[in-house]
């Protein structure tokens, strides 16, 4: 047989072995993270303790956008936005982007990738949100 035979058998082998190991990895049913702030635990108090403000509460649109993120977002980039098949999507991954370009990013998708456009399905209110999350909050 040919040297090019042979290589393309070998892709053929991989394809055929690693692909689905891949779709199953990728369509893993996981626990859903919780999106909102957890409740303060009693602690015995320092003397003299300085007043602390209590946490601000989540916006509700913060909090679909977590929503939104875990059930159409986290099989590509990850429950923790650590990236997977998709990259990564924390503050300091996204902070060389305008708010502008994560934008366009979300409602057209990326050319040569498995992002798909939601500009047909999210509102301007829930792509902002969704820019808010992974941009501006930490996973």
């Amino acid at each position: 047989m040919s040297a090019i035979i042979i290589n393309i058998m070998k892709k053929w082998v991989i394809l055929v072995l690693i692909g689905p190991l891949l779709m199953m990895l990728a369509c893993q049913e996981v626990e859903p993270p919780n999106f909102t702030q957890p409740e303060a635990t009693a602690q015995p108090s320092p003397p003299n303790p300085e007043p602390v403000p209590a946490p601000m509460p989540l916006p509700p649109s913060l909090t679909d956008a977590g929503e939104f993120f875990f059930s159409n977002c986290a099989s590509c980039h990850g429950i923790n936005r650590e990236g997977n098949v998709g990259p990564v999507l924390t503050p300091e991954s996204l902070a060389a982007l305008s708010d502008a370009e994560v934008k366009d990013a979300i409602l057209n998708g990326r050319r040569g990738t498995l992002m798909p456009a939601w500009k047909d399905s999210l509102t301007d209110e829930e792509v902002d949100a969704l820019i808010q999350l992974v941009r501006y909050t930490s996973p």
